[in-house]
């Protein structure tokens, strides 16, 4: 159903999104600030507390008086897969539109911004143990070699799917098969949905975009700003007290360099590559979404018109 044609009683709500390091942040407060809206954060890392640093949470006093949700709220003891975030997430929108709040969502997570905004196929969840097994397999070469070997016996068709680089989707294909027997993308051919209509909502979705080179240059400035801020000390922190880390980009890569493998140097390299890598498949994603309106980020007069004309038609 297109937005013209739903009733007009649904409330219609902002998606702010963007590969990372191409400003969101500091776009959403200056959006927030200007049409008096509140922040929801559809980020998968930056919801956890011990994670502040590396998934560049902005800091309350960055965060110029604008409420924001959903940003270091859920500790590290309790992950949640994109469904269960969709579900706070929701539970969250709801209490927000009650009290008739302007809400602007953003985030870079593709994956969970469609789950909150469509929807996701009902796929089981397993328990915690089952996950930081397949999760323990991404530290090790040989464990990476395990889990695509499982996978290729066991859902081929996810195989030819999906980029063997993104090892989460791949470690979540596998937890799902091991505790429902079947293949991950024949969940994913259904059409059941988590939604349910008394959550439904219109949105519009705005989009950063960036020339290359530069989103790069900022991207790896970005790196040695978080360096410089003391992430070297947030990784060994939580490894230090044996707190489980969903893999994520700026942590998984310091292990080799405490275990004496890989220089500091190094370490900052491949922080410095995955990141930009992570950025061009952001971009890939995105882009399959053409209901998408792009902007540079320093067109915030542009974003504001657009935005006002979608709010206020």
């Amino acid at each position: 159903m297109n937005l013209q044609s739903r009733p007009p009683s649904i409330p219609k709500l902002i998606v702010l999104l963007g590969a990372t390091g191409t400003g969101k942040t500091q776009v959403a407060l200056q959006i927030a600030k200007r049409m008096n809206m509140e922040i929801l954060s559809v980020d998968s890392r930056q919801v956890y507390q011990e994670m502040s640093l590396g998934t560049a949470q902005p800091p309350p006093e960055e965060q110029d008086g604008i409420k924001h949700h959903l940003i270091g709220s859920q500790p590290l003891s309790q992950t949640l897969s994109a469904g269960q975030f969709s579900e706070k997430a929701h539970e969250k929108l709801k209490s927000l539109i009650r009290r008739q709040k302007r809400i602007l969502i953003v985030g870079g997570s593709g994956f969970y911004i469609q789950a909150l905004c469509e929807g996701l196929p009902k796929i089981p969840q397993a328990p915690s143990e089952i996950r930081k097994k397949w999760e323990e397999k991404l530290k090790t070469q040989k464990g990476i070699e395990e889990l695509k070997k499982f996978l290729h016996q066991h859902d081929p068709i996810f195989c030819q799917r999906t980029d063997e680089k993104n090892l989460r989707r791949w470690v979540r294909a596998a937890e799902v098969i091991e505790v429902s027997g079947r293949p991950f993308s024949s969940f994913l051919e259904e059409k059941g949905r988590l939604r349910t209509p008394q959550q439904n909502f219109r949105t519009f979705k705005i989009g950063l975009k960036m020339n290359r080179k530069e989103l790069y240059d900022r991207l790896n400035k970005r790196v040695d700003h978080m360096i410089n801020k003391g992430l070297e000390k947030e990784v060994k922190k939580l490894l230090q007290q044996k707190i489980h880390i969903p893999p994520t980009i700026g942590y998984q890569e310091w292990t080799q360099y405490f275990e004496g493998k890989q220089s500091r140097e190094k370490t900052i390299d491949l922080i410095k590559q995955k990141t930009r890598q992570y950025a061009k498949r952001q971009i890939s994603w995105f882009k399959r979404d053409k209901n998408i309106r792009w902007f540079f980020p320093h067109e915030i007069e542009n974003m504001i018109n657009c935005l006002k004309h979608e709010m206020n038609p």
